[in-house]
């Protein structure tokens, strides 16, 4: 190597040591590892050999980032999702104009998040939703074997399909019947599941599963929501249980549960106090081979949920069949259905980016689609017809709106 490359390198070496030690440590960790290396071998700083060898007297098990922190953190690991989709619907509402079809591409979301490592049974961990401005978890957990406490912001058990990360979902979208009574309250969908804040207890015992939680009766789906102190209306507990089994072969496996909620003063169609809401669910998750199939059924009780001021008991189900034809490519069909029991249902609360908002009694959702796993879940690409269907208005009269098109969607992780 000559005088003036040494020089060079000498130089480049000091100057991204001098950046690391200013950076944050989280960017700190990403020059100090595998980017530093290339950059010494390509300047001639170390032989390929060499790089190998220090890789390797410091490798990791994981692609994910791990580093030393210098406080009580052991080990820390960068989390990342990027979810692109193009949507084309068109509606066609019987009983109103027609509104303009929808055409676009979108980021659906963008996932960065950390898990840290404090001590052998004690981690932090949070997942920022940059499309969404809020903390899709957020918190402390205390974990042993058979045994985990949280504290912080996460999904209440409620909804099998809810609880699947939105990374693993077979059908890009949830069903219906999940984004009416679960997913954020519009209006007219519940909100009646999903992110909260509070005390959360999951735990096993041999086949069974179980959990209990006690959190903010209210929905955290953004950030002031997540941070507020409460008023009238909010100030008293939710309480949360489930329970289930898992039954499981070589060959097959069974997770069937179910759960429920009581939500103090979040009934009515809007939340007030004296008005509360319960709800629970049903499922069942079968694997055998290349064949899944997975099922539930929601129900809530809503006091004064009906337009009429009358209460409501809003139901939903859906089913889910899905088979791998190769290793790489899986097909997948959906069809379920909501009753609102005089509470209204748009096709927009159930279908993302449908065009239609005529309110009606009830609706039904049928998707039939392919899932190419590039790489697993970690690159994906997904394709599938949509088609929903609304009928009635909550008042009786007769009304028809449909909802019909195309979703895809591009998923990476890191």
């Amino acid at each position: 190597m000559s005088s003036h490359s040494r020089r060079r390198s000498i130089s480049l070496l000091a100057g991204i040591t001098l950046l690391a030690a200013l950076v944050p440590l989280p960017l700190r960790a990403a020059i100090d590892g595998e980017a530093l290396l290339e950059a010494l071998v390509q300047n001639g700083a170390l032989t390929t050999e060499q790089a190998a060898k220090l890789a390797k007297s410091n490798q990791t098990t994981s692609p994910a980032l791990v580093l030393a922190a210098p406080s009580v953190a052991k080990k820390l690991v960068i989390l990342g999702r990027i979810q692109a989709q193009f949507v084309a619907l068109d509606s066609n509402d019987k009983a109103t104009v027609d509104a303009a079809a929808t055409e676009h591409f979108l980021l659906r979301r963008v996932h960065f998040g950390a898990k840290a490592e404090l001590a052998p049974d004690w981690h932090a961990i949070f997942l920022y939703n940059f499309t969404g401005n809020f903390f899709e978890l957020a918190g402390v957990q205390w974990q042993r074997s058979g045994l985990s406490i949280e504290v912080g912001q996460r999904l209440v058990n409620i909804g099998r399909e809810e609880n699947i990360s939105n990374g693993v979902i077979k059908a890009i979208e949830r069903s219906a019947a999940t984004r009416y009574l679960i997913e954020s309250a519009n209006g007219t969908r519940l909100g009646a599941g999903s992110y909260r804040v509070g005390v959360f207890a999951d735990g096993t015992a041999g086949d069974f599963f179980w959990g209990a939680a006690l959190t903010n009766p209210e929905q955290s789906s953004t950030g002031p929501l997540a941070a507020g102190t409460g008023n009238s209306s909010t100030n008293q507990p939710a309480v949360w249980l489930d329970g289930g089994y898992t039954f499981k072969t070589d060959a097959r496996k069974l997770i069937a549960g179910a759960g429920i909620g009581v939500l103090p003063d979040q009934g009515g169609l809007a939340p007030g106090k004296g008005k509360d809401l319960t709800i629970g669910s049903v499922y069942a998750d079968y694997t055998a081979g290349r064949f899944s199939f997975l099922t539930e059924v929601i129900a809530s009780g809503v006091q004064s949920g009906a337009l009429d001021g009358s209460d409501a008991f809003v139901h939903g189900a859906y089913v889910q069949p899905s088979w791998y034809f190769t290793k790489h490519f899986e097909g997948v069909a959906r069809a379920g259905y909501v009753e609102s029991d005089g509470r209204g249902v748009r096709l927009s609360d159930i279908v993302p980016g449908s065009p239609s908002a005529m309110v009606c009694e009830r609706a039904q959702d049928f998707y039939l689609g392919t899932n190419w796993y590039i790489k697993g879940n970690d690159i994906k690409l997904q394709t599938g017809l949509i088609y929903a269907r609304a009928e009635d208005k909550p008042n009786g009269a007769s009304a028809t709106a449909e909802t019909y098109g195309v979703r895809s969607q591009l998923q990476v992780n890191f």
